[in-house]
């Protein structure tokens, strides 16, 4: 299968789409391409964490 998973949910990313969403996590960070990967890694772990957080706020807020 070609993507990535993510989490527990089944979530697939296409190649572009995961690269994308890399470019985007480097900006919002104010990373360059020369970042270190470990500091890339940390940052894209914390939106993915920071997406989370929304989605659980979101389906609280539905459910009132």
């Amino acid at each position: 299968m070609t993507g990535t998973m993510t989490g527990t949910e089944s979530n697939v990313m296409s190649a572009e789409e995961a690269i994308d969403h890399i470019l985007d996590v480097m900006d919002e960070y104010g990373l360059r391409s020369t970042a270190n990967i470990d500091t890339l890694i940390r940052a894209i772990n914390d939106a993915a964490e920071s997406e989370d957080v929304d989605e659980e706020e979101e389906s609280e807020s539905d459910g009132d």
